[in-house]
Formats: structure tokens, sequence, C-alpha cells
């Protein structure tokens, strides 16, 4: 079994266009609440919260993007890309403990 945060569905019209943390949905924000899914900016209209879908308009830039880790809360692309990149194999420019260095061979 596995276990997972819940997520909204993003939907423009009857498109899915992917889905999102809930925390981007509850935080608050100055003037329309936009998001960044698929390589776009949309413009949050309604939130169904009984069914957890998001509809949503297209926008012209502006929208925020996270993703859920573990122990992190909202991770920035720049740091998961960069987590990413190193679990893929990239050495991080600092210097690592031979512990923090079997740790990271575990988790590759």
């Amino acid at each position: 079994m596995f276990t997972a945060p819940p997520q909204f569905t993003v939907l423009n019209g009857r498109r899915e266009i992917g889905r999102t943390d809930p925390a981007l949905l509850t935080e608050k924000v100055e003037g329309p609440r936009l998001l960044l899914l698929g390589g776009r900016s949309w413009k949050v209209g309604w939130i169904d919260w009984k069914r957890r879908r998001c509809f949503v308009e297209e926008a012209t830039g502006g929208g925020k993007a996270r993703w859920h880790t573990p122990g992190l809360s909202g991770a920035s692309m720049q740091l998961s890309r960069a987590v990413r990149d190193v679990l893929l194999g990239s050495d991080p420019p600092v210097k690592m403990t031979q512990r923090a260095l079997r740790a990271l061979a575990e988790e590759r």
C-alpha cells in the first residue's frame, strides 16, 4: 500500500491539465491565483473542494509550481531539479563526509 498527500486535479473545461498540491490553492495571494502546469500559466477560477478539482483558464504568465518532497513542504523547481540531478549522478559542489557519501550512494 502506498500513501500520498492529497492532490487536486486541474481542469481547463473538460481537459485535464495536471495535478497540484492543495497548498497552492490555500495560501494567501494578492490578485488572481496563478498556477504553472504543463509549461503554461493558469488562472484559478473555481475550486471544488469536495471532489478535489480546480478549474482554470489560460493566463499570460506569473504561474507558480511546487513539487511535494518528503520532509520539504512545497520545494521549488530549482531545488527539485538539483535533488534530481544529484540522485542521477551529478556531484554536488560541496565537501561531503564519508557518512554523507554512503547515504548518497544508497539513495542512488
